[in-house]
């Protein structure tokens, strides 16, 4: 798992957060 390189995507920039998800929803679709 590479979840702490969105971690800190997400604490640099509050979008990761939206972004993270819309990739989860494409992956796991």
């Amino acid at each position: 798992m590479r979840l702490w390189k969105f971690d800190m995507l997400i604490n640099y920039h509050p979008m990761g957060l939206v972004l993270y998800h819309i990739l989860l929803a494409i992956v796991f679709h």
